[in-house]
């Protein structure tokens, strides 16, 4: 049975939160580090006869035992898969609005190499230094049990489905960490601009789905780990067209007052 969902929680009950209950929601969310570290929209297909298609799916794993989540995104050639395995991918994808989530026994069957972009705190200030993007990442196993940070239950993995795209994870990387010249997509990513409210890594999975491959940034239940709505145009043409983050949220500390009243 394909089990499909689009409806993100709101911040309603952040709002109802003490000042020390935020906090409490703060201190758990900063085991997100890097080991090294809305709109409903339809589901989008970006591809020409002429490119290669890439299936773009989005990991959700708890974070310990709390009720917090950590997402990353997977960037898989289609060539990776088999052409019956593409057909099966296609058509979840025609059949589902922003996402689909895809059985694990059928995911944990497929061995695709694919791209790993996550995001985590770390102790560095350089642009998208919290975005580890070595070999281990750029060479991840459809059906690993494996996150880029070190406090995500690996084991209870779930993976979903957003659309496709025409070009890699490399180059996804490339459109979110954009050179100084070009400003920031929604945010610089470095290590310190972590923030396990407004800044975390949902944020930039949101900020990859929506701004870099034009799909949906509605996520799979995350509650309160996901409360930013990003706005940004960080793909191709929006950069072509000179376009950047559009930030919605600028001062740290005016939000955070706010979700804790």
């Amino acid at each position: 049975t394909k089990k499909e969902t689009g409806t993100r929680q709101t911040g309603i009950a952040v709002t109802k939160m003490g000042a020390m209950t935020l906090l409490a929601l703060t201190a758990l969310l900063s085991v997100a580090t890097a080991s090294a570290t809305t709109t409903k929209v339809n589901i989008t297909t970006i591809t020409t006869e002429e490119s290669p298609l890439y299936y773009i799916f989005l990991q959700k794993f708890p974070l310990g035992l709390t009720p917090f989540y950590h997402t990353e995104i997977l960037v898989c050639p289609q060539n990776s898969f088999t052409p019956s395995d593409a057909q099966y991918l296609n058509e979840q994808i025609s059949s589902s609005t922003n996402f689909i989530q895809i059985e694990k026994k059928w995911w944990r069957a497929r061995n695709a190499t694919c791209i790993e972009l996550g995001y985590g705190g770390a102790s560095c200030s350089d642009v998208c230094c919290g975005v580890p993007h070595t070999e281990k990442q750029r060479n991840y196993h459809f059906n690993a049990y494996q996150s880029m940070i070190s406090g995500a239950r690996v084991y209870k993995k779930e993976l979903f489905l957003y659309g496709t795209g025409t070009f890699d994870g490399d180059a996804a990387y490339e459109y979110a960490c954009p050179t100084s010249e070009r400003g920031k997509c929604w945010s610089h990513w470095t290590g310190s601009d972590y923030n396990a409210v407004i800044n975390n890594c949902n944020t930039f999975t949101s900020t990859v789905l929506s701004c870099v491959y034009g799909l949906s940034q509605e996520k799979p239940d995350l509650g309160v780990s996901d409360l930013v709505t990003v706005k940004c145009d960080c793909s191709p043409d929006g950069l072509a067209r000179g376009g950047r983050d559009l930030p919605v949220l600028e001062e740290d500390g005016e939000f955070l007052r706010k979700v804790a009243k």
